[in-house]
């Protein structure tokens, strides 16, 4: 998973890291718009911008964030997955019905269970 790799680290390995920043799309990628444009400790600072450019020009919308593990839509997202396991293991609901209020009342594309079944626990749990 994208979010899980360190774009500062991938960057250093190269001859010239200021050329490198990541793009961090979310499947569906047909249906899901947003895009993280994350720029390393040396990327040059107009590359966020030519890569939003890039990005909107394909349709999607891109928001710039730092290079911190889960970038920022994973990193918000593990609080609602943790939430919604512990919301499972005390019987609160069932996986269906914390779904569906996730999408009903939070206005998520999927909920949490079908995001984890989307991208697998393996993708999950990294």
């Amino acid at each position: 998973n994208t979010s899980s790799l360190s774009v500062t680290q991938i960057a250093a390995t190269l001859q010239d890291p200021s050329r490198l920043a990541g793009l961090h799309f979310f499947n569906p990628v047909p249906l899901m718009r947003i895009v993280e444009v994350v720029p390393g400790a040396a990327t040059r600072p107009e590359i966020p911008a030519l890569l939003t450019e890039l990005v909107e020009g394909c349709g999607h919308r891109a928001v710039t964030v730092a290079d911190t593990p889960g970038f920022l839509v994973n990193h918000a997202g593990r609080g609602l997955v943790t939430e919604a396991l512990a919301l499972l293991e005390e019987s609160v609901a069932e996986p269906a019905e914390i779904d569906r209020i996730a999408r009903d009342v939070l206005g998520l594309r999927m909920g949490p269970f079908e995001l984890m079944d989307l991208t697998g626990l393996d993708v999950t749990a990294a």
